[in-house]
């Protein structure tokens, strides 16, 4: 049995809008219903974190056994927030806005939880990559470099006391993985997915994601 828990208690800031980008419409259909669907018939429950000014917006939007919790002040909260409704041990944690995931790969993450302590979905990087610091560059050896995607998948009950350490210590952490790095020797499985997964941040993002559906 499994749990996924979207995220999309964020706000449209990079973006420059007045209102979460998760309502802008795709097709006809706002960006979170999109993603929410790739996630029903594969797994057990739903639950959506959203910004509490706009629980009642996005009640509008889903049928009634999505579970809608309200989302913290930081991505660690929120997630948290998200988790302690969970009803099952693994559960995936998936951005609202990277609404083209294909199901397969969700699929793929749901089969290595069962196996695995972590799981993360990623693809491999094909620019080099280099860290520029006081006028040097160091180049990073490329094949063991990844990109990181969602979801990512953990166990509920290893994770718990791992992201109730980051909050009271105030990580800023960008994911699920990066807790997991700094606080346990969990074993973490990468998953190969596809470039396609973007996470819809810029305008630009939207473009692109408009321009790979319509292929």
């Amino acid at each position: 049995m499994v749990s996924a828990v979207i995220v999309a208690a964020g706000k449209g800031s990079r973006m420059q809008l007045s209102y979460n980008k998760m309502f802008i419409k795709l097709e006809e259909k706002a960006i979170l219903l999109h993603t929410i669907e790739k996630f029903q018939g594969l797994v057990d429950e739903i639950i959506v974190v959203c910004h509490k000014d706009e629980m009642n917006d996005v009640k509008k939007l889903v049928s009634n056994d999505i579970v809608l919790v309200s989302g913290g002040d930081t991505r660690m909260e929120s997630v948290y927030n998200g988790l302690q409704k969970a009803r099952y041990n693994d559960v995936l944690v998936h951005d609202g806005a990277r609404c083209n995931i294909k199901q397969e790969d969700i699929n793929k993450v749901i089969n290595g939880i069962k196996t695995s302590e972590a799981c993360v979905l990623a693809t491999k990087v094909k620019d080099t990559i280099k860290i520029y610091e006081n006028g040097f560059l160091k180049t990073l050896p490329r094949d063991n470099l990844i990109a990181v995607q969602t979801p990512q998948a953990v166990k509920k009950n290893l994770f718990i006391p791992l992201i109730k350490k980051a909050i009271l210590d105030k990580l800023n952490a960008f994911d699920e993985m990066q807790i997991i790095e700094k606080y346990s020797n969990l074993k973490i499985e990468v998953i190969l997915g596809s470039d396609t997964n973007i996470k819809v941040t810029t305008l630009e993002d939207l473009d692109y994601l408009s321009f790979l559906r319509r292929k």
